[in-house]
């Protein structure tokens, strides 16, 4: 199959840009159109797979890391809730992400 045969795919929500931002490397934007291996989208990876666009969720990344397994149980009322993130928190990380999106 060619390039010109891939259906076009559209990505509803995808966590690339958390991932960027969570990086240790010092040149994001280098992982993203070099390509990594594993993780979510990168260029030289949408391109083979007929990426014609997506929705780059942002969001404050969680304080903690989820103790939850791969696949999670139904939803419950009694599940508590993640510890809050501060306002300064939530926006600085917010606008990183922002900000790796307009640098691609």
């Amino acid at each position: 199959m060619t390039e010109s045969d891939l259906v076009p795919v559209f990505d509803g929500h995808n966590d690339t840009l958390l991932r960027l931002y969570q990086s240790k490397d010092a040149d994001v934007e280098k992982l993203f159109i070099e390509g990594t291996q594993g993780g979510h989208i990168d260029l030289p990876r949408a391109i083979k797979g007929g990426f014609a666009g997506g929705m780059f969720a942002i969001f404050p990344p969680p304080v903690e890391k989820s103790k939850r397994s791969a696949v999670p149980p139904a939803p419950s009322d009694t599940e508590p809730l993640p510890p809050e993130i501060s306002r300064a928190d939530a926006l600085a990380s917010t606008i990183a992400m922002a900000s790796i999106l307009f640098r691609l």
